[in-house]
């Protein structure tokens, strides 16, 4: 169960392009936007029916998404302030997040003996 509930999961965010697109092609909204429609996904999934590892990884990618979500302010308007003095808020967060949903996407590959479809595998570590 758990197992094909993780391969559905890879298969979503597969299609969502705010993780592994470019830099010079991301747009600060539209990474918002979709941010906001894998952390519904996830939130929809009934982690009951899951065993506590899944849930846990479920609940550690949603935290990471309405974080950065939140951080990104109404409309994305912390991110789109361009000119900021040092480093780009927006660049940082993204940077964050992708981490740590790479992180979590390699432990649950890892637990549930899932190959990672090759659209989530750009922003995860080198071999």
């Amino acid at each position: 169960m758990d197992r094909d509930a993780v391969e559905l999961l890879f298969a979503f965010m597969a299609k969502r392009d705010m993780l592994f697109a470019d830099r010079h092609m991301e747009d600060e909204a539209h990474c918002v936007a979709l941010a906001e429609q894998v952390a519904g996904h996830l939130t929809s999934i009934d982690e009951s029916s899951h065993g506590p590892d899944l849930a846990g990884a479920l609940r550690g990618m949603r935290a990471a998404l309405l974080s950065f979500i939140a951080r990104s302010g109404p409309a994305a308007r912390n991110f789109t302030r361009h000119g900021w003095p040092g480093a780009d808020p927006f660049a940082l967060a993204l940077g964050e997040l992708r981490g740590l949903i790479g992180l979590y996407i390699m432990i649950i590959a890892y637990q549930y003996n899932v190959e990672i479809p090759d659209e989530l595998g750009h922003f995860l570590p080198p071999d």
